[in-house]
């Protein structure tokens, strides 16, 4: 049986898949899904701290 890991590995290396991502403006970074989960993490508190400073709220 093939991983969700390999199976969305396999997709994102096909050139149809990253021209089409490319054409939407999507740059893909490959990473370990531990950095992935870490690199959320940070943005979250990152965004999360911004979006308190200024108060946004969603609408």
């Amino acid at each position: 049986m093939l991983s969700l890991s390999k199976a969305e590995t396999s997709v994102l290396q096909r050139s149809d898949t990253r021209q089409r991502l490319a054409a939407q403006g999507t740059d893909l970074v490959a990473m370990p899904s531990a950095q992935l989960a870490e690199k959320l993490r940070r943005e979250t508190q990152v965004y999360g701290d911004i979006i308190k400073r200024f108060g946004i709220k969603a609408s």
